[in-house]
């Protein structure tokens, strides 16, 4: 494997932005989505590449923890909650809106995904496969034919 640039894009501000970069992929460069699917977690390795300020360490890791949760729950509002993509990009943005950072008026990634748990429970994706645990609030379960609980 062997990929020019590095994979994440710094400049993501919107729901679509990062879905985009993720299902898509963005500016020529492969979707997360199949990076994960074709090289599981070894695209990831901080020794491909260095972090935008040059500098080594975990950036890839990071990145990629900060921002899984918005793939899993745009794919669980999809593909469990009838959305279409859309809808989910609509639902996702308005939770970004109410957890903008004022400095950089970009979404606080870790205020988000507290939201997300909140609304919907714990999502992950593990290999590109939904894992749903119920919410934490009073709303009714949902089913989970893509995989169990954990």
């Amino acid at each position: 494997m062997k990929l020019n640039h590095r994979p994440f894009s710094d400049s993501n501000i919107s729901a679509r932005d990062f879905w985009v970069e993720y299902k898509y992929g963005t500016n020529g460069r492969p979707s997360l989505e199949s990076l994960e699917r074709d090289y599981g977690t070894k695209w990831r390795s901080d020794v491909k590449f260095k972090r935008s300020d040059g500098k080594s360490g975990t950036s890839l890791k990071a990145t990629w923890s900060y921002r899984l949760p918005i793939y899993a729950y745009m794919e669980f509002l999809i593909q469990m909650k009838g959305m279409s993509e859309d809808e989910a990009l609509f639902t996702v943005e308005s939770i970004f809106r109410s957890n903008r950072s004022t400095k950089a008026n970009k979404p606080n990634l870790a205020s988000c995904k507290k939201d997300f748990v909140r609304r919907w429970g714990k999502v992950d994706l593990k290999k590109g496969v939904l894992v749903i645990q119920q919410p934490l609030s009073s709303s009714p379960p949902f089913p989970s034919p893509l995989s169990p609980s954990i």
